[in-house]
């Protein structure tokens, strides 16, 4: 027996808004893909807070070693999470 997925909005805005922004592992500008830290398959929305934007080779990267490592092997993406955290709960 299949069971239908369940439907799944996407947030236009915040995505285009996330994929203006530059690579948050490397600076690159343009051709920018958002990453879901939480899949939308596992009930992750496209919020900013749940969205890493990604160069390309960074974005397929961090399939191939997973987030935490992407995490330790860049500095800048573990700054750019405590900064998106920050703006989110409105600590700053």
């Amino acid at each position: 027996m299949k069971f239908p997925k369940p439907t799944r909005l996407k947030d236009k805005q915040v995505l285009e808004s996330v994929r203006k922004r530059p690579c948050c592992a490397c600076g690159k500008w343009g051709d920018i893909h958002a990453h879901h830290i939480k899949t939308r398959g596992a009930g992750g929305g496209d919020t900013f807070e749940n969205l890493l934007p990604l160069c390309m080779s960074h974005h397929t990267e961090i399939h191939k070693i997973g987030a935490q490592a992407m995490r330790e092997k860049y500095w800048q993406v573990e700054d750019y999470l405590k900064q998106i955290t920050t703006d989110v709960s409105g600590q700053r």
